[in-house]
């Protein structure tokens, strides 16, 4: 069984902060937004055009592993759900760049999976996946791969089957480790932006280049 590096149920208090033991939250874009306990999920709230608040998960820096988690949006015309990877641009601080970034559109029913620069606003989308089913008020799943320059992610409804294969596949090595983000943006809304996480668990995935080879001996032992 894979070793698990990470997880969170978000149970507690309504109204509560998440755990300070297990996330680092903080208001991006000058906004001022809040991550908090709803009814034992984790609610992240963006408020503010062109604003976002984002959850580091305080957890070594990773570089090969998989992810899995809930989500569910407040309503169809919510903006962006992000989940950011392998980030070492203000990891603690500011806009997080240099990363990688699968995006949930569900007012476009659009999932993407991009790069985003130092400055933490430039994006560069490597791949999207169009009519994705992930419009509405739905709860689905979310699994997110990284093994070395591979990048796998699927989603799911929440009581369906998860898919046998990954509807992103792609391969980049721009970035090879760092730190695992949640985030949650409002674009030019300013109406609260709301979705909520829960049931998440990272765990680790063997490595390539750890694998190491079988020796097998040339000479026949008739």
């Amino acid at each position: 069984m894979a070793r698990i590096l990470f997880e969170d149920d978000f149970t507690g208090t309504t109204g509560a902060a998440w755990s300070a033991t297990k996330w680092a939250t903080r208001a991006v874009g000058g906004g001022t937004g809040a991550c908090t306990i709803q009814s034992n999920a984790g609610r992240m709230r963006s408020t503010g055009a062109w604003t976002g608040v984002v959850g580091k998960a305080l957890v070594d820096k990773l570089d090969d592993f998989d992810m899995v988690c809930k989500f569910t949006n407040a309503t169809s015309a919510a903006r962006y759900n992000d989940w950011y990877y392998r980030c070492r641009v203000n990891v603690d601080s500011g806009d997080p760049g240099e990363l990688y970034c699968v995006e949930v559109e569900p007012q476009n029913d659009l999932v993407t999976f991009n790069t985003i620069a130092a400055d933490g606003v430039t994006f560069t989308q490597l791949t999207s996946v169009a009519t994705a089913g992930v419009g509405g008020t739905t709860t689905y799943w979310m699994r997110i791969r990284a093994r070395g320059s591979r990048h796998q992610v699927k989603w799911w409804a929440d009581g369906g089957s998860e898919p046998s294969t990954w509807q992103i596949d792609w391969i980049d090595n721009s970035f090879t480790s760092g730190a695992f983000f949640l985030a949650k943006y409002s674009h030019s809304v300013a109406t609260p932006n709301d979705v909520t996480i829960d049931s998440l668990v990272i765990t680790e995935v063997e490595s390539r280049s750890s694998k190491r080879p079988v020796w097998r001996s040339s000479l026949s032992m008739n």
